[in-house]
């Protein structure tokens, strides 16, 4: 915006679709029963989106923001431009609220915790042509009852051909296919020998974390990325690459390392500016204001292209190392947004979708991991009783009851309960049991079929 855009005249009307009390009295919410999935904003174009807030209050699930969606359709189109859970897509993952504020996006609390209540704020502009949708689903068990909203919109007369729709996906792998087996523990001697060796090297960019994979023409306007250290020790290092029209390795783009592309050094700082921060700094344990506690707890950082937006004509992958030359298999999920000339953006390949999921997703046989053989990736030199305090913080008390599970390129959520002592035992290295305990049909979340992200029944 110029000094005098302001200033300027404005063609166009302010309009409001929001949850405020029909009757007059002061209920201003709507309400969601578990499962059910409403549209709140159905608006005619031409027009933008110009702002949307949210807050929502669910006591009986401390993880509804990863299990509330909200999509948006573009132009009548079947699949939706914008599909993320609430949370994320406001720039703030894992479930928590926060407070933090950006140059896009702001959310405002009381109190950061796990399934804290917030107020929630978009400010990127998402123009359409003929019509919008705007939907929540509530993939949660649980009824959500207090639903408050408002999405503002503009209406104009038309909109230039060259004015692209806004996408947004969220997406998941957890755990990253890092290293696994001896030499996977940070700055282990095992380790320092194989980051010596030739898997010490990326020169092709495949194994990286894919933030977007785009067909069409656009342009990348940023994204947020959550991290929970499955393992101690810094989870960085990971270099960004944008591979722009089917550019070859290496890319125009290539960066220096993840702290470097989220705008900070020498690891991740609590703070936040306009165009990149950490909206979220939850680390485990922390003995002082800013202390990252050896990495080990909930991050999200973002990057807003705003000013530097990345442009394409034919496709985007852009993506970053989990660890430097991938060799770290940390939880990670991210939303992408960028502007796209068509309402519907490509779909990932349907591969192995979970069925006791939330959210569900698309699985390949190489991102299939039991319990077990997540515990295998803290290394087969870790004592029994550190393995089984390690595994349990992460599986029982600091992490959701239903937990995401990899996401290989999409994500999924498992239920998981307390580790059993054979899932340690392994993780510590014990011949005892020589294989995976006996487990229910559900827990690896593997069946075949699906194509995204939907409402599904647990």
């Amino acid at each position: 915006m110029t000094d005098l855009d302001l200033a300027r005249r404005k063609n166009f009307c302010a309009k409001r679709e929001s949850s405020y009390d029909r009757s007059g009295d002061n209920a201003d919410l709507i309400s969601f029963d578990s499962g059910e999935t409403k549209t709140i904003a159905e608006l005619d174009g031409p027009g933008a989106i110009s702002h949307i807030w949210f807050t929502i209050a669910c006591e009986d699930d401390l993880h509804y923001l990863r299990k509330l969606l909200l999509r948006v359709y573009w132009d009548g189109a079947e699949r939706p431009g914008i599909e993320s859970p609430v949370g994320d897509f406001f720039n703030v993952g894992h479930s928590f609220s926060a407070t933090h504020s950006c140059a896009a996006f702001s959310t405002s609390t009381a109190d950061q915790r796990l399934g804290g209540r917030m107020a929630m704020n978009c400010w990127l502009p998402m123009p359409f042509r003929e019509h919008a949708r705007v939907e929540i689903a509530n993939e949660s068990e649980a009824d959500v009852r207090s639903f408050y909203y408002y999405v503002d919109y503009r209406q104009q007369n038309a909109l230039d051909d060259d004015i692209f729709y806004l996408h947004a996906q969220w997406k998941r792998e957890n755990p990253c296919d890092g290293w696994t087996g001896p030499g996977s523990i940070w700055h282990s001697p095992a380790w320092s020998k194989r980051r010596a060796g030739p898997e010490g090297k990326n020169l092709d960019g495949k194994g990286n974390y894919v933030v977007l994979d785009a067909e069409g023409e656009g342009h990348f306007v940023g994204c947020n990325l959550s991290v929970y250290n499955h393992y101690r020790g810094w989870w960085g290092e990971g270099d960004d690459m944008f591979f722009v029209d089917g550019q070859q390795f290496p890319p125009d783009l290539h960066g220096t390392g993840t702290e470097d592309y989220f705008g900070h050094a020498w690891g991740m700082q609590n703070n936040q500016a306009l165009y990149h921060g950490v909206s979220l700094w939850a680390p485990h344990n922390p003995s002082a204001p800013g202390d990252a506690a050896d990495w080990v707890g909930f991050w999200t950082m973002y990057r807003l292209h705003l000013l530097d937006p990345v442009p394409f004509t034919k496709s985007l992958v852009m993506g970053i190392e989990h660890g430097h030359a991938n060799n770290r298999s940390d939880d990670w999920s991210s939303v992408a947004y960028w502007y796209q000339n068509t309402p519907e953006h490509k779909q990932y390949t349907a591969t192995r979708p979970s069925t006791n999921s939330t959210l569900q997703c698309h699985l390949p046989t190489s991102a299939r991991r039991t319990r077990s053989e997540n515990a295998g990736r803290f290394g087969g030199g870790m004592g029994y009783r550190r393995a089984k305090r390690t595994l349990n913080d992460h599986f029982h008390t600091n992490q959701s009851p239903t937990q995401a599970i990899v996401g290989r390129p999409y994500h999924a959520n498992m239920v998981t309960t307390d580790c059993h002592d054979s899932d340690f035992r392994r993780a510590a290295g014990s011949r005892r049991l020589p294989g995976p305990r006996r487990r229910s049909p559900g827990d690896d979340c593997l069946q075949p079929g699906g194509s995204r992200i939907r409402s599904t029944s647990l």
